[in-house]
């Protein structure tokens, strides 16, 4: 199944999940890349996105502000839709590992869409066990869905 991960949070708590900004360098010099991208230690890539209107049918407007940063995943889930279904350790996947990070934040919002912008469920969380489960459930092959998992105070 093909499923695509955004995450929005506080920008202000970027270093928060160990994400940081990639730059390129031309002539001698640095620049921002336009969208921005981040990478967490070189193995996940997350690009900006410019156009919160995307996230109008799935978020209230408090995550819609500039205080917050929307980012979608570069790549696939696909390892760790295998993981799971496998009946593998899927808690040790680095995309696992990003999103239990988030739960530490006051204020989070996950997007797991699946088949083209299809969303099937909506969790209010507090605790890493409760996304583990609902990221578990939500890739399953038997009962896929796609889901938006949000925490706020």
């Amino acid at each position: 199944m093909d499923y695509f991960l955004d995450v929005l949070f506080p920008r202000h708590e970027i270093s928060q999940v160990n994400l940081s900004e990639v730059w390129v360098e031309w002539g001698g010099e640095s620049f921002h890349q336009v969208p921005a991208k981040f990478t967490n230690h070189s193995k996940l890539s997350f690009t900006e996105c410019m156009d919160r209107a995307f996230y109008k049918r799935f978020l209230d407007d408090s995550y819609l502000t500039d205080s917050m940063i929307a980012l979608y995943l570069q790549g696939t889930l696909t390892d760790l839709e295998f993981a799971i279904n496998r009946k593998e350790d899927f808690l040790n996947h680095e995309v696992m590992r990003f999103l239990s990070q988030l739960v530490k934040l006051e204020k989070f919002a996950i997007l797991l869409i699946r088949d083209e912008e299809w969303i099937d469920e909506t969790h209010q969380i507090s605790g890493t066990e409760e996304l583990q489960a609902i990221v578990r459930e939500s890739l399953s092959w038997s009962n896929p869905k796609g889901v938006v998992i949000t925490k706020r105070k």
